[in-house]
């Protein structure tokens, strides 16, 4: 085996370590573990109709997260525009899909806006900004930071 074919297998396997998917799942993580505070919230304001609003808040948000990861794993391995057209072109059929999604329940009773708009957009952002004390920018550690059961001593 070349030289060559050793280092592209060894960037092979380091990208296949996904430090995008592992991100995501974390953020989705969180999504859960701050639903309650959100869902109780939303049901003592606005009834079981801004409950479910809320919830399906949530579900979107972990969608997005979720949806984005996956395509930049799939792409990266490809090719570097591939990864830079299809980030950009995910990001538009995201943004599309939640405007589809909320254009078709806007018309039912159930739906709250205030408690569905309040929720997706705190979590959206609150989960970006919280994850960045979680996120490491070395190269040791690609993704997130190590606790101390991970460190190499």
């Amino acid at each position: 085996m070349s030289i060559k074919q050793e280092i592209e297998e060894e960037v092979m396997e380091n990208i296949s370590t996904q430090p995008e998917k592992r991100i995501a799942n974390h953020l989705a993580v969180r999504a859960i573990w701050v639903s309650p505070l959100f869902l109780v919230i939303s049901a003592i304001g606005w009834g079981l109709g801004g409950a479910i609003s809320a919830l399906l808040a949530l579900v979107l948000v972990a969608f997005n997260f979720l949806t984005g990861a996956a395509i930049i794993t799939r792409t990266v391995k490809i090719s570097p525009n591939l990864l830079y057209g299809s980030v950009l072109g995910g990001y538009v059929l995201r943004l599309a899909i939640l405007t589809g999604v909320v254009m078709s329940v806007r018309t039912f009773d159930w739906f709250k806006t205030v408690p569905f708009a309040m929720t997706l957009l705190v979590t959206h952002l609150g989960l970006l900004a919280t994850e960045t004390r979680h996120i490491s920018a070395s190269l040791a550690y690609p993704d997130l930071k190590p606790t101390k059961s991970k460190e190499i001593r």
